[in-house]
């Protein structure tokens, strides 16, 4: 009813008035996508901002001030897409989690250690040096830093 009302208001106010409400009406629409993307909850700080603009253009119509109303109901419109785009991610990125967590006891207790050809299981130590990253030289001569110390 009160899209109907707005879209009676706002169209026979003249053309400012017709385009802020159609924005207006436009948004209402998609804010109710945002609010079932549950962007209260994981969007707080984005769904806030789109909350007050939405709120604020609203009034802004109220006292017949359309462009204010337009601007607001464009900065709302862009807070709430956002809101709405970061829940989606968010409870994805949730639901990610659990599946990893349920996963969890499909993988073994302990890391098998690695077998070396005897097939002993043992690496040999020099082995084992050879494939560890070194660190590299240092070129530079201690007399450098011996009187950079001083």
């Amino acid at each position: 009813m009160r899209f109907l009302v707005a879209a009676v208001l706002f169209s026979s106010t003249g053309c400012l008035g017709a385009k802020a409400g159609y924005k207006m009406i436009e948004f209402e629409q998609n804010w109710a996508g945002v609010e079932a993307a549950q962007a209260s909850e994981f969007a707080v700080y984005e769904y806030t901002l789109a909350k007050e603009y939405r709120a604020k253009a609203w009034e802004e119509a109220g006292y017949n001030e359309y462009e204010a109303a337009e601007l607001l109901t464009d900065k709302a419109d862009g807070f709430g897409q956002t809101a709405g785009r970061l829940a989606k991610e968010e409870r994805e990125a949730q639901r990610l989690l659990e599946e990893m967590n349920q996963d969890e006891g499909l993988l073994p207790d302990q890391a098998q250690p690695e077998v070396d050809s005897s097939g002993t299981g043992v690496i040999p130590e020099e082995d084992a040096q050879e494939d560890a990253p070194g660190f590299p030289e240092n070129n530079q001569d201690d007399e450098v830093l011996e009187d950079w110390a001083e």
